[in-house]
């Protein structure tokens, strides 16, 4: 553990906390614990997988703590990243005023890569002048269902233009009678061949070369599937399994936490059964209308079909 000063002034000092027991106390100290992705369970069985050395900045003002920067090391990528690393989203800076902030940016090592950053919780404690700093990052798509009362309503509320085609999708695969199955034994692995399938030898060509869609890294799948064996303790996952003359068309793995369905992962037959992924985001819509929660994220990246189902809400990026 590294002590150092700022320099910003003589109240302020910061230090490294590498020991893992440790970073859990302060997680639980100063997460918000609003999003799935601020719990430690969910963080944690990252780490798990990965095994990266972890890199927490805790700030400090005279003897209080005021900040916290958890993050890890990435060996092959050479940076620091969200401890987590790149998958987990709604990040945001866990400081107590914009001066906390300037000071933990300060003393962010680099090379650094943090993204996934949440803007509206980024605007309320930056400067203006230091949001400059910052990239537009790939936007979440969300829906909020509070006031929505039937998926009907939902589809009501779509341009004809955008309701017509998914409609005509949802219509070809009822007629084939689909049945839905939950946590059904080995579909989280049928999950990872649908994808290992459709995205085989694919990357991210913006600025993540190691973006796994294809889940060819096996610490990726074992990451998701520490997620959903760690549900039940602070938060809810599970498989959603279509199966159609007993054939699996499509597998999904979702949660849910403080009123929040998270569309997390699919893994879909497309060539077998066309439609089958806008019957997936049906089924997701109707099942958070009807536990009476408040928003469907489905996560960042378009994906080339997102905005047709939900609305983008913008996030940051920030490199040093």
């Amino acid at each position: 553990m590294d002590k150092k000063p700022l320099g910003l002034n003589n109240h302020l000092s910061a230090e490294v906390v590498y020991d893992i027991s440790r970073c859990f106390s302060l997680w639980e100290q100063f997460s918000p614990k609003k999003s799935l992705f601020d719990l430690w369970d969910f963080r944690f069985a990252f780490y798990q997988a990965y095994q990266y050395q972890p890199h927490f900045i805790l700030l400090r003002e005279k003897n209080e703590a005021v900040g916290l920067l958890p993050l890890w090391y990435e060996t092959e990528r050479k940076k620091y990243l969200w401890f987590g690393g790149w998958w987990p989203e709604d990040n945001t800076f866990w400081v107590k005023k914009s001066e906390h902030l300037l000071a933990i940016l300060d003393v962010c090592p680099s090379p650094a890569c943090l993204t996934g950053i949440k803007s509206s919780e980024l605007e309320r404690i930056a400067p203006k002048e230091e949001l400059c700093n910052f990239q537009i990052d790939d936007p979440k798509y969300v829906l909020d269902i509070g006031s929505i009362k039937s998926f009907d309503d939902y589809l009501a509320s779509l341009k004809k233009t955008r309701r017509k085609p998914i409609k005509k999708d949802l219509a070809l695969v009822a007629k084939q009678s689909p049945e839905v199955v939950f946590d059904g034994p080995g579909d989280f692995d049928v999950l990872v061949n649908f994808s290992r399938q459709r995205f085989a030898g694919e990357q991210d060509s913006l600025k993540d070369p190691w973006y796994d869609a294809a889940l060819e890294d096996e610490r990726r799948v074992l990451a998701l599937r520490n997620v959903l064996g760690a549900s039940g303790k602070n938060y809810t996952a599970k498989t959603v399994t279509v199966k159609i003359n007993k054939k699996t068309a499509g597998v999904d793995l979702a949660a849910i936490y403080n009123g929040c369905y998270y569309a997390l992962l699919g893994g879909y037959n497309l060539k077998e059964f066309p439609g089958i992924g806008n019957y997936f985001n049906m089924l997701n819509i109707k099942e958070a209308i009807s536990l009476d929660l408040k928003q469907v994220d489905a996560l960042q990246g378009d994906c080339s079909w997102k905005h047709r189902w939900y609305k983008e809400e913008p996030f940051y990026y920030y490199e040093k």
